[in-house]
């Protein structure tokens, strides 16, 4: 049988990574890793792999938004308030 779950990664105050999985109460796992470094390791999966690829162009369009962002000097804080919306953290 093979079953699918949502998988949550989220940095914690600390700067450790934290992945849970929030149907199954108790599975978590943390480790202090870069965003890089996560995302290489998460990439070595074949199947985390197919999904990125097939999400490349969205990818994509969000990295180009980040960097437009970045040289603009806008933080996450003015485009949310700029569209009407709230920040997330």
């Amino acid at each position: 049988m093979v079953r699918e779950f949502n998988v949550v990664i989220e940095k914690d105050e600390d700067g450790y990574f934290v992945a849970s999985v929030p149907a199954l109460r108790g599975c978590h796992t943390q480790e202090m890793l870069t965003h890089k470094k996560l995302k290489v390791r998460a990439l070595e999966r074949p199947e985390v792999k197919a999904e990125y690829d097939r999400l490349e162009e969205e990818f994509s369009f969000l990295d180009e938004f980040l960097k437009a962002r970045t040289a603009a000097g806008v933080s996450q804080a003015e485009v949310a308030e700029r569209i009407g919306t709230t920040q997330i953290s």
